[in-house]
This record gives structure tokens, sequence and C-alpha cells, in this order.
């Protein structure tokens, strides 16, 4: 990890996961599945035991019924992890989110940017960065409402195109 004037900014992948573990308030076992650090019970997508890798030197493999966190690449994923927390958002600091969606900017050659805005009851606003993957998105935003600077640019690329 290292620091940019927007945040910090994570080295690998692996990094990138456990921070948002952490910050939606995930753990991993030894044997690297994930489970929900307050009341311990394994997290589950699509029906299948989340598992994830938090460090490069300990790599872990989905067996069957247990599927490897990919939330940059898998955009179901990323909502389910932003979901999450906006319901321990709305259980454990009694704030209730009142609508979230999706801005689309053209930057150029047809290409775009997304970002997600979160607003609560109070009508007060949450934005995630523009980024061309949607999922860097949801990410962003789990980071910022947990009131977390970072900066996700190095996982972001712009798409080929034709």
């Amino acid at each position: 990890m290292f620091i940019t004037p927007k945040g910090f900014s994570y080295e690998s992948e692996e990094e990138l996961n456990y921070n948002i573990l952490n910050a939606v308030g995930l753990s991993t076992l030894q044997n690297g599945a994930v489970i929900d650090t307050e009341i311990g019970v394994p997290i589950m997508f699509g029906g299948k035991t989340l598992k994830c890798n938090i460090d490069s030197r300990n790599i872990h493999y989905a067996g069957e019924g247990e599927v490897m966190l990919d939330i940059i690449n898998n955009l179901k994923m990323s909502i389910t992890l932003f979901g999450l927390l906006l319901d321990k958002t709305r259980v454990f600091e009694d704030k209730e989110v009142y609508t979230y969606y999706t801005e689309e900017m053209e930057v150029e050659n047809g290409l775009k940017k997304t970002q997600l805005v979160v607003m609560f009851e109070d009508k007060s606003t949450v934005a995630s960065d523009f980024f061309y993957n949607k999922s860097l998105a949801y990410i962003d935003t789990i980071f910022k409402l947990e009131e977390i600077d970072v900066n996700l640019d190095n996982f972001d690329s712009q798409p080929v195109v034709g």
C-alpha cells in the first residue's frame, strides 16, 4: 500500500481484498473462507461458500461448493459486498439508504465511465469516483461509506475497442 493525493492505493488484488473485507466487516479463516466477523457465519455467493486470497504467499483455491472472491472482474460480487455494507449500515448505524444509482460520463471515442451515488433519507449523498470498470465504482463507494480515502486508478483500465 502507498499513499497518493487521492488516498491509499493498493499494490495487489490480495491487498485490496483484505481491505475491502475489513471495510464490510468480513474476514477470512485459515482456509480462505470468508466469514462475517460479527456473527462468525460463512458468506455465501450463488449458493457457494465464498473464499478469498488476502496474502500472495498463502494462495487458496475454490473446491467443490466454493467460489473465489473476484470483486474487480465480477460486478455481481461487488454489488453483493456493497449490499452487505448497506445492510450493516442500516442495522448498526441506524442510517437508512433512500436510493442508489449509477451515472455515466462519456469520456472519449464513445467510451464511458461509471459513478455510483448513494442517497440517504436525510438527502445526504456519497459518490464514487468515475471508473471504466463498474465494479470499481461499487468498491470505491464501500470505502467512501466507511470514510476511507482510496485510489483505485491502478485497477481501472480503458476497455479495448474493436
